[in-house]
Formats: C-alpha cells, sequence, structure tokens
C-alpha cells in the first residue's frame, strides 16, 4: 500500500483544512504527509489490535522513529523491524532521502487509533 500523501490536496478549495495548509511551510508539510503515508504502512503490516496503537513520529538519517502506547507493544515492533524496515523502504524509496536503516521505538501516550 503507498499513499501519495496527497489527502488533504484533495478537500474542496474552500474546505477550512485547505485554508489551514496553506499557512504551513511546503517542505514541513511534505514531511508531515511523508509520516501519515508511512503511519499507514505500519499499521498495514502490524497485527491487530497493535497497529491501531503505533504511529511513525520521526525520520532522522536513516533512521525510523515509532511511538506506540505501552511497552509492551514496543517488544512487539522491535521484533518485526527488519520485515517494516523492508516494506517502507520498498515503498517509499523515491520519497526517503536514503534507505532506513533502524526503528527506534518510543514509548508515549496517543488517542488510540489516532491517525
Amino acid at each position: 500500500m503507498t499513499d501519495n500523501g496527497n489527502t488533504a490536496e484533495a478537500a474542496e478549495p474552500d474546505h477550512p483544512m485547505q485554508r489551514l495548509l496553506e499557512h504551513f511551510e511546503p517542505r514541513m508539510l511534505a514531511r508531515l504527509r511523508l509520516q501519515l503515508a508511512i503511519t499507514r504502512t505500519l499499521r498495514a503490516e502490524l497485527p491487530k489490535p497493535l497497529n491501531a496503537h503505533c504511529w511513525c513520529s520521526r525520520i532522522e538519517d536513516t533512521t525510523l522513529t515509532v511511538t506506540v502506547d505501552e511497552a509492551s507493544q514496543a517488544s512487539l515492533i522491535h521484533y518485526q523491524q527488519r520485515e517494516l524496515l523492508k516494506r517502507i523502504n520498498a515503498d517509499f524509496k523515491e520519497r526517503l532521502a536514503q534507505p532506513l536503516r533502524r526503528i527506534r521505538i518510543r514509548v508515549g501516550a496517543t488517542l488510540a487509533g489516532r491517525e
């Protein structure tokens, strides 16, 4: 599953969200769209109910930071990181500056089902 990240661009021109997005710096908006698309890929690859409790929170150099709700979820992602990196690198090779080599897992509170 790939996502071109144009969800907000598909909104009607007079949609309030579209007007809000016009105030973001384009590079920041592109980075946020990439993180959202990677979150969707992560969730597609992970089993339920784990997939609803994680999201891509940062990409720095070759490290992807994934945030989860609880420590027990972190260990499950840790054991799947090789497969996750393989999928993400394949799906996003055109959009990543360089291939991701590592997943850093951070435990932090979220809203369940966050997109």
